[in-house]
C-alpha cells in the first residue's frame, strides 16, 4: 500500500470521532490534528500543526483542481480550516473528509457533540466559495 492510500485508509477509519479545537487523537480531532495523524499514519515524519503552518509548509506543492485522492483542501485566508480528498470521481469532483462542525467553541467531548462537531464526509465543492488552495503533498 502506497503513503497516499495509507493516508486515505487512516482517515476513513476516523469518521464518526468527535471534533475538539486543538485535539490531534486518538479520541477526537480538530481538522489540522486529523491530517496531522494521517499523515503520520502514512509514513510522513510530520509533528502537530496547525492549518497556517500546513498551508505555509505545502504551499510549494499548490496545483489547479482536485485531480486525485490524498490532496489537501485549504480554506480561507489566512487559512484557517482543512480538509482531504478521499474519492476522486473526475472533472474536479469527489469527495472530501475532515473534522468540522465547531471551531474553539468545542472545548470538551460534550460541546462538541451539543454543535454536531466530527470527522464526517462532504462533495468537493463544499466550502467552494471560500477555498484558498489545494495541494499534493505525495511523492508517487
Amino acid at each position: 500500500m502506497s503513503p497516499r492510500e495509507k493516508f486515505i485508509e487512516f482517515l476513513k477509519l476516523q469518521i464518526g470521532k468527535p471534533y475538539l479545537w486543538g485535539a490531534n487523537g486518538p479520541a477526537a480531532y480538530d481538522c489540522s490534528g486529523l491530517i496531522c495523524a494521517a499523515m503520520r499514519a502514512a509514513g510522513l515524519q510530520i509533528g502537530d500543526h496547525c492549518v497556517m503552518d500546513l498551508h505555509s509548509m505545502f504551499m510549494d506543492k499548490s496545483i489547479s483542481k482536485y485531480t486525485m485522492p490524498g490532496q489537501l483542501f485549504f480554506y480561507h485566508c489566512p487559512a484557517s480550516h482543512m480538509m482531504a480528498g478521499i474519492e476522486y470521481w473526475g472533472d474536479n469532483r469527489g469527495t472530501l473528509i475532515g473534522a468540522r462542525g465547531g471551531w474553539k467553541l468545542t472545548s470538551d467531548l460534550q460541546r462538541a457533540w451539543d454543535a454536531i462537531a466530527f470527522v464526517d464526509c462532504v462533495r468537493s465543492n463544499y466550502w467552494e466559495n471560500v477555498l484558498s488552495m489545494i495541494v499534493d503533498p505525495w511523492e508517487d
